[in-house]
């Protein structure tokens, strides 16, 4: 019984040895970089939080790490990481303390089985075993360093992290000077001037924002919020596909997209992908703006591309929603009088007139464009409205469909800024 557990021990104790060793080879010590030409601004980099504690780990501090950041060539900010090297680190080294232990441990387990032995032949062959089984896996844990610079030096270096820093661009100046006291907006830039690219990614409108544009008009900002936040989180590069609308009902309606309707009666996708369509006098929305084929709803294929001006490798036989407030072009004759497509600095592109102005597709990828496009059409759309909330976003959304969706997140919007008086069509929303 004592020979058996002995074995035991010995297989277990070669197995965490094993796993030191495995764990030195993929995972293997940090190497510190230098970095220069610090950026004026700090990066927001925090102190990690374990869980479960190292023994021996002590992090670089977080100030330390925001001195690392540095400006390639290009203009981009990279931080230094060094947070799971050192992580990494600590494991091994901590792993090699507990190997040591056990390789002690082991070693006076086979030197106890030894001296109950009495003289057995086999017993003490078994002891000897294990205590050189044990020397030589200590060995392993200690030399793994010597042994894997050996095979190849670049095994031992693991390099810091090397992340990419971008900047929230702080667009509160574009509304300061789009919406003055009083609630006059003031367009802010040439309308006879487009833009030939997307702005920088970097672009958001967050909830402050959005609050200080519903200040400035003096208007609900739950209307502004529901607006900007449920349409595109704030989002300026959010492109949303009308022919792709999947839902068959919101409350009572069944609400008619005429890009899905018109995307499902032609029966071929952007590539060129067929599917049985849907003639446009048998389209029913209640039941049909979820057709599926094999069990997957039909959507568009094509995908919206940055570089790719002035389509943006989108589908153009339908509507887009484009950027903060989704402002819709729609390439319909019909509606030619404020859709079109007007010559811009990447030659024909569709585009939305506002008011008395017209914005292409790349003007709507730029803050100033597009913030200027989204307050111009709410403050109209709210005047038209007369204060009717149901109203703004039926005007707002171009139809009866996007009154639901709209009115629930603007109810539940009133249910967390209690400070504003209570809808009553809101008991039709819940």
């Amino acid at each position: 019984m004592l020979r058996h557990f002995f074995s035991i021990r010995g297989y277990f104790l070669s197995s965490i040895l094993a796993g030191v060793l495995l764990f030195t080879l993929f995972f293997p010590f940090v190497v510190y970089g230098a970095s220069t030409d610090l950026p004026t601004d700090k990066a927001p980099v925090f102190d990690p939080q374990l869980e479960i504690s190292i023994p021996g780990l002590d992090f670089t501090s977080a100030e330390d790490v925001r001195d690392t950041a540095h400006i390639a060539k290009d203009g981009s900010t990279y931080i230094t990481i060094p947070f799971l090297g050192e992580y990494i680190s600590a494991i091994f080294t901590y792993g090699v303390a507990v190997s040591t232990i056990l390789a002690m441990f082991m070693c006076l387990i086979g030197g106890l089985q030894w001296m109950v032995s009495r003289g057995d032949g086999p017993a003490i062959q078994a002891a000897k075993s294990r205590m050189v089984k044990a020397i030589i896996g200590l060995l392993l844990a200690l030399g793994s360093y010597t042994i894997l610079y050996t095979i190849n030096p670049e095994l031992i270096k693991f390099r810091n992290l090397r992340v990419l820093y971008v900047r929230q661009i702080d667009l509160s100046k574009y509304i300061v000077a789009l919406v003055g006291e009083g609630g006059t907006v003031t367009p802010i830039t040439d309308p006879n001037v487009h833009h030939a690219k997307p702005g920088a990614k970097n672009q958001k409108l967050t909830d402050e924002m959005m609050i200080d544009i519903a200040d400035r008009m003096g208007i609900d900002k739950c209307i502004v919020l529901s607006t900007i936040k449920k349409e595109s989180g704030g989002n300026l590069h959010l492109i949303g596909h009308d022919e792709n609308f999947p839902v068959t009902r919101r409350g009572k309606i069944c609400p008619t997209v005429s890009a899905r309707k018109s995307f499902l009666s032609h029966g071929r996708t952007f590539k060129n992908v067929g599917f049985t369509p849907i003639p446009l006098d048998t389209y029913n929305p209640c039941i049909h703006n979820n057709y599926k084929v094999s069990g997957k709803i039909i959507k568009n294929d094509d995908k919206f591309d940055l570089n790719s001006p002035p389509e943006y490798g989108l589908d153009w036989r339908y509507s887009h929603g484009i950027g903060f407030g989704q402002i819709t072009i729609f390439p319909d004759p019909k509606k030619s009088s404020w859709n079109s497509q007007i010559n811009g600095p990447n030659g024909p592109e569709w585009a939305r007139k506002i008011i008395d102005r017209w914005y292409t597709v790349s003007d709507l990828l730029n803050a100033d464009k597009q913030l200027e496009a989204t307050i111009l059409l709410m403050n109209h759309v709210y005047k038209a409205a007369k204060g009717d909330v149901e109203n703004f976003f039926k005007r707002y959304a171009g139809g009866a469909a996007g009154i639901p969706r709209a009115m629930k997140f603007y109810c539940s919007c009133l249910d967390t800024h209690t400070d504003l008086p209570r809808e009553p069509a809101c008991v039709n929303y819940k």
